[in-house]
């Protein structure tokens, strides 16, 4: 009974880790800006400052901001770091941290053409939301909301199917599914139609942020 305890308190406190950050993505990098974009999930979750340490050759430049206090949950917010360019095929690092954690760090090569913004990509297969560098595919069929893992070879598999009812009775403090080799599948709801999905561990080493997690939006019920 104690290890049962002991466990289920690891469990909540892996949901309520990953439910207190943001969904957060590199969204542009060039030779002299970088841009981040966080959806934030919870009050709780939105930092009072983010820090951006960018850094190539000798170069090292540091900025701190403050966030905005009209940021609301469940909307995205940019942040965007602007510094002296670097030559084109320059590689670049970039950290970045809010003062309550959940940071991102990237290296890249400036100029290359794959540091554009990321692509929406409609598969036209009924997923909601979706972009190309997505490690999950989230479905609201059937008065459900399914959601597949996508592994390193682009193939996926079904990660959990959660009744749109029991994600209605547990509202804001969310439901998961512990999917042991694969991790752990978590989902919440603001009562208005918007859901949040976070895919965190397993042998994926899913983050439960970027392209491990979507916000989304469905009609529920569902009728036949």
């Amino acid at each position: 009974m104690k290890w049962k305890f002991l466990f289920l308190i690891v469990l909540c406190t892996a949901f309520n880790y990953q439910r207190a950050r943001a969904a957060t993505a590199f969204t542009s990098k060039t030779c002299s800006s970088v841009t981040i974009t966080a959806t934030y999930t919870s009050l709780n979750a939105i930092p009072q400052s983010v820090v951006f340490q960018v850094s190539y050759g000798n170069n090292v430049y540091t900025f701190t901001q403050p966030v905005a206090v009209n940021v609301n949950p469940l909307s995205s917010y940019n942040f965007q770091a602007t510094f002296p360019a670097a030559p084109n095929g320059t590689r670049i690092t970039v950290n970045f941290s809010p003062n309550n954690g959940g940071g991102l760090s990237d290296t890249y090569t400036c100029g290359a053409a794959s540091n554009s913004a990321p692509q929406f990509w409609s598969p036209d297969d009924g997923r909601v939301n979706s972009w190309m560098a997505d490690r999950i595919a989230v479905y609201c069929q059937d008065n459900q909301v399914k959601i597949y893992g996508i592994n390193n070879d682009s193939q996926g598999f079904l990660l959990a199917a959660f009744p749109y009812e029991e994600i209605k009775a547990a509202g804001p403090k969310g439901v998961i599914r512990d999917r042991g080799i694969n991790g752990i599948v978590s989902i919440n709801t603001d009562g208005q139609g918007d859901f949040y999905v976070a895919w965190n561990g397993g042998q994926f080493s899913a983050t439960g942020q970027g392209p491990y997690a979507k916000l989304f939006s469905c009609t529920f019920p569902q009728t036949q």
